[in-house]
């Protein structure tokens, strides 16, 4: 009867187990292959089926064993694990300065109602002033120097602070370098140094008004 094997996979080169049945007796065939031109014959003998189990549990063991040698990954460059927060970058204005981005290039506003802590700017106030949300800690881009913080608004989202404060977008900004919602129901552009100029100032955000509307 001619030779029948199998290829067993291992780190580093091929495993070759060949068999076969002569008048009640099991011949096998080992090889370990490295490359296609270099193949080195590992045993063959004949023997019968007890001894063939054990060269076979042999093999089993060889094969695991070549390939528990390979390397473990290494960890990634970010170290922790964790989703990556938004980068803040920064826009340049020719009357107000440089000021804060998001991710997709508009203009970024503070409120002068809100704390580290906590936003007033909600409902309807919060659908013309969208938050500025994150889901890890946000980077700051290569210009902005001051503080970047999150705090947990009351629906459990996560909001960017700068400085102490809820970042803003604003609903009125059709295009990046856009920057009309500056002194606009107590919202002032995000400066680098801290707050724009705010003109026309007022305590807390707006209420929607009795028709669900934000009134902006």
């Amino acid at each position: 009867m001619d030779w029948s094997g199998w290829d067993l996979e291992a780190n580093g080169g091929v495993v070759l187990l060949q068999v076969r049945e002569n008048r009640g007796f099991v011949g096998l065939r080992m090889f370990r292959q490295q490359a296609p031109t270099d193949t080195q014959q590992l045993l063959e003998y004949p023997m019968a089926l007890p001894r063939l189990i054990a060269a076979l549990l042999t093999a089993v063991f060889l094969v695991a064993g070549c390939t528990s040698g390979t390397a473990s990954p290494a960890p990634s460059s970010g170290g922790a694990s964790g989703a990556a927060g938004v980068t803040v970058g920064t826009g340049s204005s020719a009357t107000l300065g440089t000021y804060l981005t998001g991710p997709n290039g508009m203009a970024l506003y503070t409120h002068a109602g809100d704390s580290a802590t906590s936003s007033t700017c909600t409902g309807g106030c919060a659908t013309a002033w969208p938050p500025l949300a994150t889901t890890g800690q946000p980077t700051a881009g290569s210009e902005v120097t001051g503080q970047l913080g999150t705090l947990t608004r009351a629906d459990g989202t996560t909001q960017v602070t700068y400085g102490g404060l809820p970042l803003y977008y604003w609903q009125g900004d059709a295009k990046a370098g856009d920057v009309t919602g500056n002194g606009v129901n107590g919202f002032s552009l995000a400066t680098v140094g801290g707050a724009g100029p705010l003109p026309n100032a007022s305590g807390a955000a707006p209420a929607p008004t009795s028709s669900g509307s934000s009134g902006y």
